[in-house]
């Protein structure tokens, strides 16, 4: 978790009262309903009794990612200054789990990856490194542009000719009226026999009882706090930006007070609905409300108030409820993203997380706009190897588990860590059951990686292993991560990954102090030339190999910074060297992340660098596109910017984009937007100081902004 942010966290399986406690309250507090505050960096332990049970959650705070960007290089009168060339200036850039480096290159943070924040607990919503190439372009004016209005709905206006002898029509043409909306009713619930999809919340009990309005009613029971009351999961009833009214009676067992009707959304925030004085006799609701354009949960429910003691804990009944839809939704629905750029890039993606996969709404946004995703950290090694929850077992009982687990005849150590794949199968399984298509990220990588995976015994307290040692447990890793996800199911899901992210952000990151440990230092050969990247392409082509998937699945090495001063030769150099002395090419090519801003990279400097990678005979994917304003420093600025000028940024970006691939042969063969909207992305609403607004939605998944306008004309050419 972040400073500042809030989970609440839930027990399963339980209609027990749940008692929850912080170990330390300065690092994290955690409320009766246990929902869990962030408060400032360190660990603590949320614990939960109930039952006569005691459960814990380990929480690690972190600060919010603060991304320190390469300022723009300056231009002498002669010869411009390449960034990179200077002395580097150790600036601090954050890893992609929050903790930050210091860096000895210059530009992005590295890979911010929303992406590549630290897993949530489990139920709960989680939402996503930036960079400048060879060449730089001028030093930007200080004058701001003029905005560019950007118009949703790109027109002809004309005047129709006439013969010179012709009159004009003097009758004005006749509009037809809209056709009216008729009412539709969505959801009724009488509870004559069952409680009719509503459940509990919290620690109460809910039947079906008699004495209803009509026939039997909802009796809600057993409650010790104001929130305990009953609800209802109404997401798949609800059209976005339509107006609904719900009516419904309640009565309480005892006295007077207040019932009321709630909503809560994905992101645990609240909105009341309606509230009426309710006594012992049925007292109706009646309440019209819009629902908003962004949602993907709509939990409605019924509770009394926090501050009235009356009906704290009262039992209370409900009755004949009744959801209508009375108005159609004013959203406009936005042409497919997929639909326009997949002719021209194949695979066209963004970046989610296996609960955005679990929600009906989002997935059903997903396909309409993509093709392709890629996981923000159900794949990567810290989630694999069970970080947060670790486990080792016997190697004997491991090599039993043929599904999860392929031992090299070098590993010889008689424990191994127990590998958890249960959220990359249930992403598989979304991905093929609605056609989806994933990036598969990361086998190799300095980042989210637990440090006692380099370690004797796996423990943290122990000395790092040999190179032997380590070389074994990568390939034991790589294997089995593979030969998973091509067996599971007997091969089921084998076509859903078309890329492997092999290796990441080795070169533009200081010597990580745990493979440089067991490796070396960065310096001398190593710089561009490490053997273990070598190693782990090498192994996971024998995979590839082994599934006869050479040609149909692509393995990549994916960074940062790769258009950043003498970062594009280095890429380059890196490549040729795993891909040297090799019976074919193993690395097919390079991943850029591609985190920018209005201000940083030039469109120009940006497809300059795909020229050069393409030109070297690589294959390239843009893995995790965004573009800020108000950022140049790397971190929320009020600098004036609007939604106008990324907008003009992003349509000159595309067209010079869409031209080199079209120029080419098609060799990009991918395109990531890194996030679905501004409010849940790692540089949107997310981060720290305000809002850089990276993407083409802004606050959900149908609210469309300039910018996205101007990337779909981009593609008409």
């Amino acid at each position: 978790m972040y400073v500042g942010q809030k989970v609440r966290l839930k027990v399963k399986g339980t209609k027990k009262k749940v008692k929850w406690k912080s170990s330390k309250k300065k690092i994290a507090t955690v409320s009766k309903k246990g929902t869990v505050k962030a408060k400032k960096k360190g660990t603590a332990k949320i614990t939960a009794k109930v039952a006569g049970k005691k459960l814990v959650c380990k929480v690690k705070v972190k600060k919010k990612k603060v991304i320190k960007k390469t300022q723009k290089p300056v231009v002498p009168t002669k010869k411009p200054i390449i960034p990179g060339s200077a002395k580097p200036d150790n600036s601090k850039k954050p890893d992609d789990t929050g903790n930050p480096q210091t860096s000895t290159k210059p530009g992005e943070s590295g890979n911010p990856s929303g992406s590549d924040k630290p897993l949530q607990t489990p139920g709960t919503s989680s939402t996503a490194s930036p960079t400048p190439s060879t060449t730089p372009s001028t030093t930007p004016s200080t004058t701001k542009k003029p905005p560019v209005t950007v118009s949703p709905s790109p027109g002809v206006s004309a005047k129709p000719t006439q013969m010179a002898t012709q009159k004009p029509a003097t009758q004005k043409p006749v509009t037809p009226a809209p056709t009216p909306f008729t009412p539709v009713v969505t959801k009724t619930a009488s509870f004559s026999n069952g409680t009719d999809g509503f459940t509990s919340r919290g620690d109460v009990k809910v039947t079906s009882a008699p004495g209803g309005k009509e026939g039997n009613c909802l009796y809600v029971t057993g409650r010790t706090a104001n929130w305990h009351g009953a609800g209802y999961e109404a997401g798949a009833e609800m059209v976005a930006g339509a107006t609904y009214q719900i009516e419904a009676y309640v009565k309480l067992a005892s006295g007077t007070g207040t019932i009321k009707c709630t909503y809560q959304n994905a992101e645990n925030s609240y909105k009341e609905i309606a509230s009426v004085t309710a006594s012992t006799e049925w007292t109706k609701i009646t309440k019209t409300f819009t629902v908003p354009e962004s949602f993907t949960q709509f939990y409605i429910y019924f509770e009394t108030p926090e501050n009235e003691d009356a009906t704290k804990t009262v039992s209370f009944y409900i009755d004949e409820i009744v959801l209508t839809q009375t108005k159609a939704s004013t959203i406009v629905e936005v042409d497919s993203i997929k639909d326009a750029y997949g002719t021209t890039f194949g695979m066209v993606g963004t970046c989610l997380n296996l609960n955005q996969m679990k929600d009906a709404k989002t997935l059903a946004y997903v396909k309409k706009h993509y093709n392709s995703f890629t996981l923000e950290n159900e794949m990567k090694p810290d989630s694999v190897l069970g970080n947060w929850n670790k486990q080792i077992i016997q190697t004997t009982e491991a090599k039993s588990q043929t599904g999860n687990y392929v031992i090299p005849e070098s590993y010889k150590e008689t424990t191994i860590p127990k590998l958890n794949f249960s959220s990359v199968d249930e992403s598989l399984k979304i991905a093929k059951a609605n056609g989806l298509k994933m990036r598969a990220r990361t086998l190799v990588w300095h980042s989210q990686t637990p440090e006692w995976f380099f370690k004797e015994g796996y423990d943290n307290s122990g000395e790092y292993v040999t190179t032997e040692v380590m070389n074994a447990r990568m390939e034991m890793y790589i294997r089995s991560v593979m030969n998973h996800v091509y067996t599971l199911d007997n091969g089921a899901y084998k076509d859903v990954v078309y890329v492997w992210d092999v290796a990441n952000e080795y070169l533009n990151n200081n010597a990580d102090a745990n493979w440089s440990a067991v490796y070396g230092n960065r310096s001398g050969d190593l710089e561009n030339n490490p053997p273990y990247l070598k190693k782990a392409f090498e192994i996971a082509y024998d995979m590839l190999k082994k599934f006869d998937l050479i040609g149909s699945v692509s393995l990549m090495y994916n960074d940062f910074n790769t258009y950043v001063g003498n970062h594009p030769d280095s890429v380059v150099e890196l490549i040729n060297y795993i891909n040297k002395d090799e019976p074919a090419k193993i690395c097919q090519g390079i991943g850029m992340q591609s985190h920018l801003d209005v201000d940083y990279p030039s469109a120009d400097l940006f497809t300059g660098t795909v020229k050069k990678f393409i030109d070297a005979g690589f294959e390239v994917q843009i893995t995790e596109l965004d573009v800020t304003i108000n950022n140049n420093d790397g971190s929320y600025k009020d600098e004036g910017q609007t939604n106008e000028q990324q907008a003009e940024y992003i349509g000159e970006l595309m067209k010079k984009l869409i031209a080199v691939q079209n120029s080419s042969g098609k060799k990009i063969t991918g395109l990531t937007l890194w996030g679905l909207y501004d409010t849940v992305s790692w540089r949107g609403g997310a981060q720290q100081g305000g809002n850089s607004h990276p993407l083409l939605f802004d606050t959900g998944l149908n609210d469309a902004k300039p910018s996205y306008y101007s990337f779909m004309e981009a593609i008409k050419g």
